[in-house]
């Protein structure tokens, strides 16, 4: 992913953690809507200064740092060296979404990549967008909560565009357990009978 690919997912999700929509974004930068949108889109790399007043008005740091990607890792190990990885994830994720949150190939090709995972773009991806959606949610961050949620109801639309019936009842699963753990037992129940249909 370029550099404004990761840097546009990094700008929504945190502003999606603070609850903030892209207007009130704007206002607080000081620039415009549709200037925040076409960042979070990765269609313009903003400024420095740009990204100083967004970081401002977010409440969080803005740091940069040179690092090797933590993901090259991963994607020789699923996809080879020039492999796509989102493409690798999709093919093994349908055997990873059935299996326990902790299970050693979730904790192998999950979770430590996590936050560098959340970065990439998932269109066209269901399964990979459900297995990174589920860890999200599930970690139990109160910051990865609403982009893990989010990214189970994109998981849900596209299966159900696809006539997914597999899918679909994954994406039901995961948002009974979502209900459970917020003690909601009621709407669990109901996604936990949408799955079994």
């Amino acid at each position: 992913m370029s550099s404004s690919g990761v840097i546009a997912q990094r700008i929504r999700f945190a502003r999606i953690s603070t609850g903030l929509s892209q207007r009130a974004l704007a206002e607080r930068a000081g620039t415009t809507q549709p200037v925040i949108a076409r960042i979070e889109s990765g269609r313009v790399s903003p400024s420095l200064g740009t990204l100083g007043r967004i970081a401002d008005a977010l409440g969080v740091e803005l740091l940069i740092e040179l690092n090797p990607r933590s993901l090259d890792k991963l994607r020789g190990e699923i996809a080879g060296p020039d492999g796509n990885l989102v493409q690798a994830l999709e093919r093994k994720a349908p055997d990873l979404v059935g299996r326990a949150s902790g299970h050693p190939d979730i904790e192998r090709y999950i979770k430590p990549y996590l936050e560098d995972l959340l970065a990439l773009r998932f269109d066209g991806y269901p399964w990979a967008r459900l297995i990174v959606a589920m860890e999200a949610y599930f970690t139990g961050s109160p910051v990865l909560r609403p982009l893990g949620m989010a990214m189970l109801e994109e998981s849900q639309k596209d299966f159900r565009r696809a006539r997914n019936r597999t899918g679909q009842g994954h994406v039901a699963w995961a948002l009974g357990q979502a209900a459970m753990s917020d003690g909601d037992l009621r709407t669990a129940r109901g996604w936990w009978e949408k799955a079994r249909q």
